[in-house]
């Protein structure tokens, strides 16, 4: 019931625009980051616990489709729970046609009547949600115009891009995906879980912006979020954490900007502390080289490693 009434009053006067990041902002449908490409080159994630950003759910699908034991997810806009519960369940309801004729015909975009055959499966919550959408037939409840955006390139979303990940998607889609409504500087006050990743996105680059450059920011985004996230949600055997990720970077200045980094971290090792720490990159070919920026550089992941001594 608690969720009922606060998607009404999320939804009374409409999503939020005051800022990108709130509990009742616009919500993406779907992921602006090449997460398959990024997650091929860290740890392998099959038989592994995952917390990941909701976001639109896609961090969670492409871990799934990677074997992921168990996959939890948070998020500071609660709306996006929505999200992750009606594409979760479209996905393991509906054929592949079905799921992209609703989210990507311009012309007959959110077609309630896709859905009416699974309508029954979804929460109370989620249903005032759509009703939402379908009483104001406004897209302002969602970023980057729907799905028609050129932001997304869904070509580097797995299951979109390939019919046979979306069947294999549907048939180890869980009945449900933990969400959790959190900030991140809470996390460890909601979550007692270890995972063997997590996966935070760009959430770093929205935090400590009063802090002028980058550098700074993933320091103070290492002291304040990540080591305190590492010492209790984090496996301390080979444990991984994706915390940054930058569109069409300059690999060589993200390299030298690590490098420092790194040696800054080494002056928090000492006898007393038991683990190592180690702050990487990995880079992919950018979402923005076919819609957005032809011929544009690549983007960067930051990821951060633990290991026992």
């Amino acid at each position: 019931m608690f969720d009922v009434i606060k998607t009404a009053y999320a939804l009374k006067n409409g999503v939020s625009q005051r800022s990108v990041y709130n509990w009742h902002a616009p919500v993406f449908l779907f992921t602006n980051e090449n997460i398959s490409g990024y997650l091929s080159q860290m740890n392998d994630v099959a038989d592994k616990n995952v917390l990941t950003v909701t976001g639109s759910g896609d961090h969670a699908f492409e871990c799934l489709i990677r074997g992921a034991k168990n996959v939890d997810t948070f998020d500071v806009n609660y709306l996006q729970g929505h999200i992750l519960e009606l594409k979760s369940k479209m996905i393991k309801h509906l054929p592949y046609l079905s799921f992209m004729h609703f989210f990507f015909n311009e012309a007959d975009f959110f077609n309630r009547d896709i859905i009416k055959p699974i309508w029954h499966k979804f929460s109370p919550a989620l249903k005032i949600f759509l009703n939402k959408y379908y009483k104001m037939r406004n897209r302002s409840l969602f970023r980057y115009r729907a799905a028609q955006s050129v932001f997304y390139d869904i070509d580097k979303i797995s299951y979109i891009n390939d019919v046979t990940a979306y069947s294999y998607l549907s048939h180890i889609m869980p009945d449900k995906i933990g969400f959790t409504h959190t900030d991140l500087m809470n996390i460890t006050n909601r979550c007692n879980t270890v995972y063997d990743t997590i996966l935070l996105s760009n959430i770093s680059e929205y935090m400590f912006e009063e802090i002028p450059d980058t550098a700074g920011r993933i320091m103070a985004f290492y002291d304040n979020v990540i080591t305190p996230i590492a010492d209790q949600n984090l496996n301390a055997n080979n444990g991984q954490i994706c915390f940054n990720y930058a569109w069409c970077a300059n690999t060589a200045d993200y390299r030298t900007m690590i490098d420092a980094i790194q040696q800054y971290m080494k002056y928090r090792i000492d006898d007393f502390c038991p683990l190592e720490h180690k702050i990487d990159m990995v880079t992919v070919p950018t979402v923005y080289n076919s819609v957005m920026n032809p011929g544009a550089g690549m983007d960067v992941a930051l990821t951060f490693s633990q290991k026992v001594r």
